[in-house]
């Protein structure tokens, strides 16, 4: 099972994926999947891995956010 959440960096936190240091506000992914260590990926590297979901709302205005 896989659990994914949205969170706000509140320091310094590393990206898995690209090793990007991530400081307050940016966003990333925590995701966690049963017997593997939990990830912690940027925007980018979540929207590659499609882990991050484009919608508009009744203004048309886009906005993404993680799954």
């Amino acid at each position: 099972m896989t659990w994914v959440a949205g969170l706000i960096a509140t320091g310094e936190v590393k990206c898995d994926g690209c090793e990007k240091i991530m400081r307050h506000p940016d966003r990333y992914a925590y995701i966690a999947e049963e017997g593997q260590p939990p990830l912690r990926l940027c925007e980018k590297c979540s929207d590659a891995r499609g882990y991050m979901r484009r919608r508009k709302d009744e203004k048309g205005k886009e906005s993404a956010s993680f799954l």
